[in-house]
Formats: C-alpha cells, sequence, structure tokens
C-alpha cells in the first residue's frame, strides 16, 4: 500500500499500524501507548500519541482518570466513584474519566469498551448522590 495523501480512513490505517508498532516498547517499558488523533492536509498528517504508566492493579492512568480524581469532588462525587459502574435503562456503564472541557456532558464512562459522555446531573441520579448546594 502506497499512500498517496490522507483522508480519514487513510489516517485510521497509518494510526493503527503505528500503534500496533509501538506495543512491543509498551510491554518492554512497562506503559499503554495509544494513538490520540491527530491531523491532515493532503500529503501530512500529524499523530499524537499517548503514553501512561499503570497501576499496580494494571489500570492505564489515564489524564481524563487523573481529571476525574480533581474535579469530581466538586460535583458530589469522590475519588472512589472512578470505576463504579450504574446502570441505564438494561445497560450497565463504567465511569472511566472526566472531560475538563466539556461543560455539559464532562463525565467519560464506558460500554463495552466504547466511551459514552454524561451530564453531572444524571450520573449523580443514577447513582443515588444528591447534588451538593452551593451558596
Amino acid at each position: 500500500m502506497r499512500i498517496e495523501s490522507f483522508d480519514r480512513a487513510t489516517c485510521r490505517v497509518v494510526s493503527e499500524k503505528i500503534e500496533g508498532a509501538l506495543q512491543a516498547l509498551a510491554a518492554e517499558l512497562g506503559v499503554a501507548i495509544r494513538a490520540k488523533g491527530g491531523s491532515y492536509a493532503g500529503g501530512h498528517y500529524t499523530l499524537k500519541i499517548e503514553v501512561a504508566t499503570k497501576g499496580d492493579d494494571g489500570a492505564i492512568n489515564t489524564r481524563e482518570a487523573d481529571d476525574w480524581k480533581r474535579y469530581a469532588p466538586f460535583y458530589s462525587f469522590s475519588a472512589d466513584d472512578l470505576g463504579r459502574a450504574f446502570r441505564v435503562g438494561s445497560k450497565e456503564y463504567v465511569i472511566s474519566g472526566w472531560r475538563t472541557k466539556a461543560r455539559a456532558k464532562p463525565i467519560i464512562a464506558k460500554l463495552n469498551g466504547k466511551s459514552f459522555v454524561f451530564a453531572v446531573n444524571d450520573v449523580l441520579m443514577f447513582l443515588g448522590k444528591n447534588k451538593k448546594e452551593t451558596a
């Protein structure tokens, strides 16, 4: 395969191949490496790569998880709610992080490996928590 120019599909192929090639290095260093988007135009593609440490339990220390621990307590959550499951109908989501730039839906939760976003008040309700009163 020879790439003549970049579009969404070719960038996805390149990202997957680079990410796959870096997995041996990730295993050697005991970290997680993943492609995190990028930008392209015509004949060039700039790819962002995230390298994260792993906790003793093997969980990846993501920026979103770190942000959960930092910001969630301001919204009636505890740091320990990270990884906690909640149900929406028949589906069970697991809290995986906080999106600092998202005002309306800052909570990230996973279902079957896919990420979804939720509003603070909705997740508080799903977890049976009360919203903190503000002065």
